[in-house]
């Protein structure tokens, strides 16, 4: 599906802001306004108790660009309270409260978001969002259908920050807090997660024919989160940075192995426990573990079973579970005050240029008045010595 700006209309003939690289005839076209807004007011649902039927929401976005929100309530409605569809893109929601928004009474079917981000939604902003009340969840970043629909495409690039998610319910089954489903780059800093049983979810989920979508580069950054499950991310490739979660935990966070997770802060002293943690393999001019005032220094996967220190951007040690390798013309400095021991026991083995290691060899008495055939074995003994070693040649 693509999603672009209509410039200008002539007969049949729609000049497009971006060049898109297909050719349609005979093709059904939604459009949508450009600069709608709404500002303060209340919007009431009225939600049928149980759900209704099908979806309902307090308000709809359709293919819209640079509209703009402003100090508006939604409440008491069904599906969601506002949904941002096919392709809704530069807009901006600022000081929303949704309020009781969603189904969370029912053993099974519960449903709902205060606010709803889905199909091809590209740049928006949402600043200081309240999802308060009963809820099921608070924000759903989502590219799910249930139905084969040709206005399926990832959300990408939205930034939701200053945040609060503070239900007051306790929903029959599992509920999270925000959700980003199918969708790329989003991030959401900033915020505080109270109320529901899981704080935040990163899956790629799956369309009607069953493909995964990619669920990757999302971030969720400064967070507090105040549930019994910190997170459960199961898509690949995204970010958990600066969380705090409080002592309600029951359940451990669900972590993907390729998820970045750093500075975590559990409540009242207990272990931050983040499941298993990769990192991408890097290159010695952009290592994958690495410093903030030193970006081109720090650790790459070098190759199978095999980890690569780079300082400066170049390639200064490789380590595998059998080798460790120098870079050519690299010196190794020595204790100048206490010296550098090598080797801490007689029965420690050592070897040089590529022989078989081997434990501090057998005393030679010193000489006294040895003869000079006795004095050729002495010689001929210190030899042995440093062949053993690898010292000198055999």
């Amino acid at each position: 599906m693509e999603y672009n700006e209509v410039l200008e209309k002539n007969g049949t003939i729609l000049t497009l802001k971006d060049e898109v690289s297909l050719s349609v005839k005979n093709s059904q076209i939604t459009f949508g306004p450009i600069n709608f807004g709404v500002k303060s007011g209340v919007i009431d649902g009225n939600k049928v108790h149980g759900g209704a039927p099908s979806s309902v929401y307090g308000m709809s976005w359709t293919t819209t660009r640079f509209g703009y929100i402003e100090h508006t309530v939604f409440k008491n409605c069904d599906h969601g309270g506002l949904i941002m569809t096919k392709g809704v893109k530069d807009s901006t929601i600022i000081n929303p409260t949704f309020k009781d928004i969603g189904v969370y009474v029912l053993s099974s079917g519960n449903k709902g978001a205060g606010l709803w981000i889905f199909q091809g939604c590209q740049n928006n902003k949402v600043i200081n969002a309240n999802f308060i009340g009963s809820g099921w969840v608070g924000c759903y970043i989502d590219d799910r259908t249930t139905i084969a629909n040709q206005y399926d495409k990832p959300n990408t690039e939205n930034f939701i920050t200053n945040f609060t998610v503070d239900f007051n319910n306790e929903p029959v089954g599992y509920n999270p807090g925000m959700i980003v489903t199918g969708s790329n780059r989003n991030i959401l800093t900033s915020g505080t997660i109270r109320g529901a049983f899981t704080g935040i979810k990163i899956e790629r989920g799956s369309q009607y024919l069953g493909e995964p979508e990619d669920g990757s580069d999302n971030e969720f950054s400064s967070v507090n989160i105040d549930v019994n499950q910190p997170w459960n991310v199961s898509s690949k490739g995204n970010r958990l940075n600066n969380i705090i979660y409080s002592d309600k935990l029951i359940a451990q966070p669900v972590t993907d192995d390729s998820t970045l997770v750093y500075a975590v802060s559990p409540s009242k002293g207990k272990s931050a426990i983040f499941g298993d943690i990769t990192f991408p393999d890097g290159m010695p001019s952009k290592p994958s573990i690495t410093f903030s005032n030193d970006r081109d220094t720090g650790i790459i996967r070098y190759g199978e079973n095999t980890m690569g220190m780079v300082n400066n951007g170049q390639l200064t040690i490789t380590i595998n579970n059998s080798l460790m390798r120098l870079n050519d013309s690299y010196t190794i400095e020595t204790g100048t005050v206490n010296g550098t021991r090598i080797g801490l026991n007689a029965n420690d083995k050592i070897g040089f240029y590529g022989r078989t290691p081997i434990k501090q060899q057998a005393t030679l008495p010193n000489t006294s008045d040895y003869t000079l055939k006795q004095l050729e074995y002495e010689v001929n003994a210190i030899k042995n010595v440093l062949r053993n070693l690898g010292l000198i040649g055999s």
